[in-house]
């Protein structure tokens, strides 16, 4: 099967108050086609439709009213005025085989030290218009085994440069991974924590990458 078309649709804006540009946004979202399932897609289509125009109505009714308050705030103490931005922004990593994968991530800046950024994920498979979990992918009771990998794969990281995590990253790993946090690339499975969960601001959003050749981990379908 040929892969899914995927068409971006972009909701941007500038925001404004006493004339000061104060809020920028932008935010994408994904619309699939393919002749085959188009019904299936279409629902899909809704999801990310409505999950961008709400997020769009928090961003007007919510994060603008935040940043008016800290411009008057700056305005009165005479420091300088910081410009907001929310970016929502995704990326499909895997498109193939009935099969869709894809992560966003929230950029949000609301004039602190620095901004922050939240990832989510989300697998679908479009024959059905089912939604994949990673229980789909992984083999029961293997997440344990999992963790480990990734454990390892850090350990062997120590004393490099490319050591970027906590000093209790074991603890970390284990206790922040959750099921959610997952997408499919085509060399495999990707997992990954949110910032500050096992490594500082500085070390970004970490992944960890599980091949489909891993028999010990991977659905034998999932391959």
């Amino acid at each position: 099967m040929y892969p899914v078309e995927v068409k971006k649709i972009i909701l941007e804006d500038n925001l404004f108050y006493d004339r000061q540009n104060l809020l920028h946004y932008k935010i994408e979202y994904p619309q699939f086609y393919s002749y085959n399932y188009q019904n299936k897609l279409n629902v899909i289509n809704g999801i990310y439709k409505r999950r961008a125009l709400a997020l769009q109505r928090t961003v007007v009714d919510e994060y603008l009213k935040v940043a008016v308050t800290f411009y008057l705030f700056s305005v009165k103490k005479g420091i300088p005025i910081r410009l907001f931005e929310v970016n929502y922004i995704p990326t499909v990593t895997f498109n193939e085989d009935c099969t869709i994968s894809l992560y966003y991530d929230k950029y949000l800046y609301t004039g602190g030290a620095h901004s922050t950024t939240f990832r989510d994920s989300d697998t679908w498979d479009i024959q059905d218009g089912r939604y994949i979990r990673l229980d789909d992918i992984v083999i029961c009771g293997k997440y344990d085994y999992v963790k480990h990998l990734i454990i390892d794969k850090v350990k062997k990281l120590v004393g490099s440069d490319k050591f970027v995590y906590f000093d209790n990253f074991e603890e970390n790993i284990s206790c922040n991974f959750y099921n959610e946090n997952f997408y499919l690339v085509p060399e495999g499975l990707m997992i990954y924590y949110q910032e500050y969960d096992i490594a500082p601001y500085a070390a970004g959003i970490p992944e960890f990458l599980i091949p489909f050749d891993n028999g010990d981990i991977i659905e034998p379908e999932c391959t």
